[in-house]
Order: structure tokens, then C-alpha cells, then sequence
């Protein structure tokens, strides 16, 4: 097994290349992520989170309020399909550090662009099993711990063959508290149809985590995620209008199955009808041994 990471550490650097430039793991709309080492003799990542110039210092300081909460929370979660999360702290002004595991290995959605193809159904479902068993774990807890960015960039698989959850919706959840804002915050092709609802406020629940997985498990196949030849703007209404796209090609059709209990029959009352998590993992043995 391997031992868990000790965030008591007080200090850290960056870690560079041969050029001595700093080594850049990804970058995103939230951050940059890095290499670093600490001074407990750990290799880690940190998420720099530029804050400067974004809104007033007061919500600022209630973003970062918040963020620290949740990361404490995060701090708790221990489970091989999960990253785990260390700590967090502001260095400047303007800039927050998230630390977590370093993780060997790449995205699903860099895999797909490195193969030049989508997943076989044996990957896909492999990686569906270990996916809904972290999910089921998150949501099981009390409180109920939520990803609320579940897409294929946000999937590793490490070098060994396991499945990690990666970057949670921290980050965007202290860009919505700065913001002040009650609109919803995740990656649009992978927002569930309750979350473009008119009524007043936006609810996150296990049932959002669960559809952005069935999107997760439509790109896998497909390479691209649902509606994604709609413009930036006719996508939310097509998500709260309709169902998920059904799979174009035959010979994913055992996947439907998987699909449907991800999928409600109607924009209608969409997130009580979503199964949960712990109903995608006997969804996809059913798939398994279709």
C-alpha cells in the first residue's frame, strides 16, 4: 500500500527542468500546476490560483475562507482512486498554493489525444468501475463530499493502471464566492440540466457528479463530449431540453444500458430520476457481462 503524504510540511520550492525553467504538470481557466518539493523530502503538486485583481479584497478573504474549509475537508478523504489533497495557503496578495499528490501518468483526455482514438469498451468500462467506486466513496460520506468537475481531464490513470479523481471544483468554487454570484460553475459540456434551472439559487448534489460522469463515459467513447457541435450558447438550453445524446455507433450500443441510468427520460424533474453512484457500478458489471 502505498503511505500517505505528510502535509505537515512548512516549506517548499519549486522544482525545475534542465533549462532551470519551473516544471509546468498542466495549466487551466483556475491555474497553473507545478512541480515542487518540500521540506519533508516529497515530490508534490501545487495549484497556483491567481486571485490579484479579480474582485474586492473582502470576498477575496471569504473565498479563501471558504476554500481552506473545504480543503480540510478534502484533507480527510483517503481512497486509492482519489488524489489526495494536502493542505493549501495564500503565498501573496494575489496568489493561493493547493498541494496535493503527484501523480504519475496522464489524463484520459490526453491518452485519446496521444492514441489518436477513443477508448475499446474494455477500457471504458474498467475505468467507469473504478470512476463509480470513487464516486460512491465521496458521496457515502458524512458530509457528502462532492467533485462537481468530473470530466476526462480531470481522470488520470497512472502508470500502474489506476484511476485517480483529479481537481476537484475547488478552484471554481472561490472564483463563484468572489464572483458573488448564485449562476453555476463547472465545465458546460458536462453540467447537468437541473443546474441551468431559473429557480433562485444553484444546488449541487451527488446527482450532478453522476450525470457529468455519463458524460465523461459518452467522450471516452466518442472522443468528444455530448453536444459538442452546438455553439457555446445553444449548449445550455440543449442540455436542459434534452436528453444526453444517444451513442452514434453500433458497436457501442452495450454502453447504452450504462447510459440510461445516467440520462432522464426528460429535462423534467431530471435529478430525481439519476441514479446515484453506487447504481452506476452495478450498471457497469451489467455492461460487463452483457
Amino acid at each position: 500500500v502505498k503511505p500517505s503524504l505528510d502535509p505537515a510540511f512548512s516549506s517548499w520550492e519549486f522544482l525545475l527542468d534542465v533549462d532551470g525553467n519551473t516544471q509546468l504538470l498542466g495549466a487551466g481557466g483556475f491555474g497553473q500546476v507545478y512541480k515542487a518539493f518540500t521540506d519533508k523530502q516529497q515530490t508534490v503538486a501545487v495549484k497556483i490560483v491567481k486571485l490579484e485583481g479579480a474582485s474586492s479584497a473582502s470576498l477575496i478573504d471569504e473565498a479563501i475562507e471558504k476554500e481552506n474549509a473545504e480543503i480540510s475537508v478534502l484533507k480527510a478523504v483517503r481512497h486509492p482512486n482519489i488524489v489526495q489533497f494536502l493542505k493549501s495557503e495564500r503565498i501573496k496578495k494575489g496568489e493561493l498554493c493547493i498541494f496535493t499528490e503527484l501523480i504519475s501518468g496522464h489524463s484520459l483526455s490526453e491518452l485519446m489525444q496521444l492514441q489518436r482514438r477513443p477508448f475499446d469498451e474494455a477500457a471504458v468500462r474498467n475505468f467507469s468501475k473504478q470512476i463509480c467506486t470513487a464516486l460512491h466513496f465521496l458521496h457515502s460520506r458524512s458530509p457528502v463530499t462532492l467533485h462537481r468537475d468530473i470530466k476526462c481531464s480531470n481522470i488520470m490513470l497512472t502508470n500502474e493502471g489506476l484511476i485517480k479523481l483529479i481537481d476537484f471544483g475547488v478552484a471554481k468554487e472561490v472564483f463563484a464566492t468572489m464572483c458573488s454570484t448564485k449562476t453555476a460553475h463547472g465545465t458546460l459540456h458536462f453540467m447537468a440540466p437541473e443546474l441551468f434551472s431559473e429557480d433562485e439559487g444553484i444546488v449541487y448534489s451527488p446527482k450532478t457528479d453522476v450525470w457529468a460522469f455519463g458524460c465523461s463515459v459518452f467522450e471516452m467513447l466518442e472522443m468528444k463530449p455530448p453536444n459538442w457541435q452546438f455553439r457555446w450558447q445553444q449548449i445550455p438550453l440543449r442540455i436542459h431540453n434534452h436528453d444526453m445524446p444517444q451513442l452514434p455507433a453500433e458497436a457501442l450500443r452495450p454502453a447504452e444500458g450504462l447510459l440510461r441510468t445516467v440520462r432522464p427520460e426528460g429535462a423534467e424533474e431530471a435529478s430525481g430520476r439519476r441514479g446515484a453512484a453506487g447504481a452506476q457500478i452495478s450498471a457497469v458489471t451489467d455492461w460487463h457481462e452483457s
